[in-house]
């Protein structure tokens, strides 16, 4: 370290030495020792300025970088008497110029998409961003991919299960309906059984008891419902029995 480093590193241990006797953070004397933090940091080789840092900066790395901030904004925050207040407004003009710098950057990088040329301005650190957009657009690319085949499989799936369910319910649904059938045929032969005791006739060929056959054929009318339908039962019973009483009678004249 030459004698000018030195001077301005005890300098700057004095000036840290007033500021922390104070009250109250002077802004002015932030900036004097930002400036001479600045000066020190330019005049050393790479890697040198840390150490010397860790050695003669009372205060963390973080603090003095924020007081080398404070000199490079000088302009900016001269008029201000409060320490924090310059901090919050170094703060916001490095927001909106990080802001600017990225609309800027996302500039010439779309331009370079779109024509496939670097435009007047594009550095190295483009040639780093422009990479990562593209990369990460490949990535999103694949993922939407596998995302849409993935989704196809499970549609293809549900279309599958959809419809042997529906070939169940449609099979549960002929079973049905075949058991409803076979249980009023079973029902029916009951029936015919139950009328055929009734009707049971003597050895001498005659019925019973005639109030049986009535009986019985009202309960078989009356499973039907629909009164027009009872009425059509009726209706062509009468018909038989008409004809064969006609029978009837022609057995008597031909005997």
């Amino acid at each position: 370290m030459n004698t000018l480093q030195t001077q301005r590193t005890e300098k700057i241990k004095q000036l840290l030495f007033d500021l922390n006797d104070c009250l109250k953070m002077s802004v002015e004397r932030a900036v004097e020792i930002g400036k001479e933090l600045n000066a020190q940091k330019e005049e050393m080789q790479h890697g040198e300025f840390l150490p010397w840092l860790e050695k003669n900066f009372q205060l963390s790395e973080r603090n003095a970088y924020r007081y080398m901030k404070l000199y490079q904004h000088n302009s900016k925050i001269a008029k201000m008497a409060n320490l924090q207040e310059a901090y919050e407004q170094i703060e916001s003009i490095e927001k909106q110029e990080r802001r600017k710098q990225e609309a800027e950057d996302n500039r010439l990088i779309n331009q370079r998409i779109n024509t496939g040329q670097k435009p007047e301005g594009w550095g190295r650190r483009h040639d780093r961003i422009y990479k990562q957009r593209i990369d990460e657009g490949a990535y999103q690319e694949r993922k939407q991919k596998a995302f849409n085949e993935q989704a196809q499989k499970s549609q293809a799936i549900k279309d599958r299960v959809d419809n042997i369910k529906a070939k169940f319910e449609e099979s549960n649904k002929n079973f049905n309906t075949a058991q409803k059938f076979l249980n009023n045929l079973i029902d029916q032969e009951k029936t015919k059984e139950e009328t055929r005791k009734k009707l049971r006739i003597s050895n001498n060929n005659e019925i019973i008891d005639q109030d049986i056959w009535f009986e019985s054929f009202r309960d078989y009318a009356d499973q039907f419902e629909n009164p027009n339908r009872r009425l059509e039962l009726i209706q062509n019973f009468m018909k038989f029995l008409k004809g064969m009483a006609i029978e009837c009678q022609r057995e008597i004249k031909a005997s």
